[in-house]
């Protein structure tokens, strides 16, 4: 509960054009692929962008409005919450391991912020 009203506070009282959360999923060892969660029209327009890049390189399971999560709901500017891609799953960790890899996937975010805009 001090995360969701340190952060919210911090971002509502900014002047920020997009909020963006980078998580890592975790399940069953054969989960596999990336996903962005957006709650606006107007996050929905970066989560677009930015699965379509990440989905070059993971497997794509597509983008998801959702309503129940503080971040997405509790900004003023549009917030997407980016699911990279599963670290229980081998294949997906391989290709986020290393520093080459995590710069290669920061690019691929930039992009689809950047068509978004």
């Amino acid at each position: 509960t001090q995360e969701r009203s340190y952060k919210l506070n911090i971002i509502n009282s900014g002047n920020y054009d997009l909020v963006m959360e980078l998580h890592l999923n975790a399940a069953t060892p054969s989960a596999e692929g990336t996903e962005v969660l957006y709650k606006s029209n107007h996050g929905k327009k970066f989560a677009t962008q930015v699965q379509r890049q990440l989905s070059t390189i993971f497997k794509d399971r597509g983008i998801k409005q959702r309503s129940d999560l503080y971040i997405l709901n509790g900004t003023k500017p549009p917030a997407i919450l980016i699911e990279t891609f599963f670290c229980t799953n081998k294949k997906d960790y391989k290709k986020g391991k290393g520093l080459t890899n995590r710069k290669r996937l920061a690019k691929l975010i930039a992009k689809g912020i950047e068509q978004a805009h």
